[in-house]
């Protein structure tokens, strides 16, 4: 029976979150951020640029599509793991939307989803709580995360955004990682591969993700091929 109270709450809340982002994101006026040169960077390798607008598509004002445009091929030579999101994105577009333009709600889709994906793996690392304590945590997170200073991040192609989106799944698996007495193995794969996303987002945030592997190996029973493949 708690465990059935458990999963009602965790789908309760898990579909609240689902909700604020659709709010936020896809409702009009769908929320975004001002882009202040930064999309380029993505957009950059294939010329697109803001659709002409009366607006000032820089700064002041968000601009939710962008199209072809030859003077505004720009090669970013950094790479980062926002690229793959942004190809998810892409992808998206070109089959539900157009391939003539690109709209920034692709990319809510993509970077709302694995939100959601963080915080759904968080409440599997909240089982190890009392029921209570479980609610109360996931409460606080939703009026902390799921409001209007960051959920519009989603709709960007800031490099922030996929830092936000897996921070609370990168924290989750590593505390699961190292507090467990011997963690899963797939607790150490997740760990592993929301920290990679998480370092390969910008790297002003790389050094939080390195800061989190020795929670891999806080309380190994032996040395395990996974502990070791997920550092790596």
């Amino acid at each position: 029976m708690s465990g059935h109270r458990r999963n009602c709450w965790d789908l309760a809340l898990a579909g609240a979150v689902l909700l604020l982002l659709i709010w936020q994101l896809f409702i009009p006026p769908a929320l975004s951020v001002a882009n202040d040169h930064d999309f380029e960077k993505i957009l950059g390798h294939i010329c697109y640029a803001p659709v002409e607008t009366n607006q000032t598509p820089f700064f002041d004002y968000a601009v939710l599509h962008y199209t072809y445009d030859a003077d505004s091929c720009i090669d970013w030579p950094m790479r980062t793991t926002n690229e793959a999101a942004f190809a998810v994105g892409w992808w998206l577009n070109g089959i539900f939307h157009s391939r003539a333009d690109f709209d920034l709600r692709y990319m809510g889709i993509v970077y709302g989803l694995i939100f959601l994906a963080g915080f759904a793996t968080m409440q599997r690392a909240l089982r190890r709580v009392p029921l209570k304590l479980s609610i109360v945590a996931q409460a606080v997170w939703i009026v902390v995360f799921c409001n209007a200073v960051y959920v519009p991040m989603f709709n960007t192609l800031y490099f922030d955004a996929l830092s936000l989106a897996t921070l609370t799944g990168a924290l989750a698996a590593a505390a699961v990682a190292a507090l467990d007495r011997e963690a899963s193995w797939h607790w150490i794969a997740g760990a592993a591969i929301w920290l990679a996303l998480l370092a390969g987002s910008k790297g002003q945030h790389a050094p939080l993700a390195l800061l989190c592997i020795p929670a891999l190996w806080m309380r190994p029973r032996r040395l395990g091929g996974d502990r070791t493949l997920g550092t790596a």
